[in-house]
Parts: structure tokens; C-alpha cells; sequence
């Protein structure tokens, strides 16, 4: 938890925000801060809270397809019971393989599993969708790294 000047802020804009969280499957930040009306600086270490305590999670986006820049947010739902692994092809596996134990870039793991950026970026976004690579993100930047 949170011990700046907007603790007791954040503290007290928790169950808000996750009430609101939950009525969406993900977030962008930027709708998130106007549903929410919480200050810049009271939202960030919310969601910095949230992200560090593992109740949310940042979402990776097709940079391809976004429509806005900037993170997007989801309730972890992998506290819940876990699925059935799904069946992962073959340059799955060798995404999988090659991220377990690391933080990685795109560009690191297009290097390392030598594809081409669109089928790496819909192979990462179906692992991340199966909870099985988590993204976060530095600036703009994705970082993956295993769940």
C-alpha cells in the first residue's frame, strides 16, 4: 500500500475504482481516470497499488489495431480457478520457451524466435490473453515476461 501524501486518498478510492473495474472486461487509462474523477497522482498510485498487489493487470495492445496510446487495465482474473491449458502451436511454444524466466521485448523475442512482428504480435496477445505471459509496460514500451 501506498505511504505518500495520497494514502489516505487512495485508501479511500479503492473499492470505488475496483467496483468500476468490474463492469468492464479492460480499461484504457485515459476512460478510466474520467469514469473514475480521481486526480492524476490519486489514480496512478491506485493503479500502481493494484498492479503490485496482483488484483490488476495491464493489458498488452496490438499497437496495429489501437485506436489510443496508453496503457489498459483488467481485474486479474487469474486469482480465480485456473482453465484448461489451451494447445499451443509450434512458434507458441517457442515464444513460451524463450520468455520463461526473462523480461522481453518484442524485439528481443522476434530476434530470438525469428518471426516476422505481426505473427508475434498475435501470438502474444493470445498467450497473454490465456494468462499465460503477463505485459507490462514502461512508457509506451511492452515488457513480457512468463505468468
Amino acid at each position: 500500500m501506498t505511504t505518500t501524501r495520497y494514502a489516505g486518498r487512495v485508501r479511500a478510492a479503492r473499492p470505488h475504482l475496483l467496483e468500476l473495474l468490474a463492469t468492464r472486461p479492460t480499461w484504457h487509462a485515459d476512460d478510466l481516470r474520467a469514469a473514475s474523477e480521481l486526480e492524476e497522482p490519486v489514480l496512478q498510485e491506485l493503479l500502481s497499488d493494484l498492479l503490485g498487489d496482483g488484483t490488476l493487470r495491464q493489458r498488452f495492445i496490438d499497437p496495429s489495431r489501437a485506436v489510443a496510446t496508453g496503457a489498459t487495465y483488467s481485474l486479474n482474473t487469474s486469482l480465480a480457478a485456473p482453465a484448461l491449458p489451451p494447445v499451443l502451436s509450434p512458434l507458441q511454444q517457442k515464444v513460451m520457451a524463450y520468455v520463461v524466466g526473462r523480461k522481453v521485448t518484442l524485439g528481443d523475442i522476434g530476434s530470438a524466435v525469428n518471426c516476422p512482428r505481426s505473427d508475434l504480435i498475435e501470438v502474444l496477445a493470445f498467450l497473454e490473453s490465456h494468462d499465460l505471459v503477463t505485459c507490462r509496460y514502461i512508457g509506451h514500451l511492452p515488457i513480457f515476461s512468463q505468468r
